[in-house]
């Protein structure tokens, strides 16, 4: 009798819910919606060290066809890939002398990867049926850390800190000011005072605390 009432169960609370209920592998269960998203459900790794890999975990229920577009912040790309896929499922891609996934070699080498960096995993997802899913991911590349200096600001981290961040401030600020007036801004890692510069432009009373490795670029900016 219990066999012929959980078939019943599950598909009744399936139709109320509009989501597909799944038991997994591990006896947990997966509940996805069955239409109507528009955002692939995906976790993936953030923060990655050598060797450097990401762990996709996709938990949508949908069969087609998913691109990857891997690439930094900045937009230079660092790989492309197309792979029919069956949801729920999950990805490992490996990025060392070669790009694998799931330990299939799909792009050759050798991929040079920077020692700190921003990365974007474009997601995009086309099923059977017509429906299109995308996400986009952020990935924090950390190699050889040696420290928050000039480097980091021109060249290992940001081409050009300053240029690629000029409206940062005047955005940070906008957000701000629309809970209020703000007469006094202390920023807390401030990096090279950009957006302490454009808040005491604004006769805002401002106040840093940094790195020894940037106070020199924010002292000269401030004072």
């Amino acid at each position: 009798m219990a066999r012929l009432i959980r078939p019943k169960v599950h598909a009744f609370l399936e139709r109320i819910l509009n989501h597909k209920i799944i038991r997994l592998p591990t006896n947990s269960w997966l509940i996805v919606p069955q239409r109507g998203a528009s955002a692939l459900a995906v976790q993936a790794s953030y923060n990655l060290r050598p060797p450097t890999g990401i762990h996709y975990v996709f938990n949508s229920c949908a069969a087609g066809i998913l691109s990857l577009h891997l690439k930094y912040e900045s937009g230079e790309s660092i790989v492309k890939l197309s792979e029919p896929i069956s949801m729920p499922c999950e990805w490992s891609l490996e990025l060392n002398d070669h790009v694998s996934l799931n330990g299939r070699v799909v792009s050759q080498g050798p991929i040079e990867l920077r020692d700190i960096a921003w990365m974007i995993s474009e997601l995009n997802f086309a099923s059977s049926d017509g429906k299109r899913l995308s996400r986009l991911l952020r990935h924090r590349l950390l190699g050889k850390f040696v420290g928050i200096g000039q480097d980091y600001y021109n060249g290992n981290n940001y081409k050009n800190y300053d240029g690629e961040k000029t409206s940062y401030g005047i955005d940070i600020l906008n957000r701000l000011q629309r809970h209020g007036t703000i007469d006094s801004l202390l920023d807390v890692g401030c990096a090279t005072g950009i957006l302490l510069q454009h808040a005491q432009a604004q006769g805002i009373k401002v106040a840093g605390r940094l790195s020894h490795r940037t106070s020199m670029t924010a002292t000269q900016r401030l004072f």
